[in-house]
């Protein structure tokens, strides 16, 4: 039995991308790190800025999603 099988799928979403924000951030960090251990000179503050602009992206889409799904309608769209 999976555990996201009986989720609704706004949840299984939010998992989905809170995942990738957090996968991002690792990645990162260690592509950073193996950049510096290597003899390379990674340009330090644009890859930061780099990263802050992806994972600003997708946290405002997960809150944009949670937001769209949160908001009530009246059947029309309004």
């Amino acid at each position: 039995m999976s555990p996201l099988k009986d989720r609704p799928a706004a949840d299984v979403i939010v998992i989905i991308l809170t995942l990738v924000v957090a996968f991002v951030i690792v990645f990162a960090t260690v592509g950073l790190a193996i950049g510096l251990f290597t003899g390379g000179d990674p340009n330090i503050p644009q890859i930061a800025k780099a990263i802050g602009d992806l994972t600003g992206s997708l946290i405002a889409l997960i809150v944009g999603y949670v937001a769209g799904r949160g908001a009530k309608t009246n059947g029309n769209g309004h």
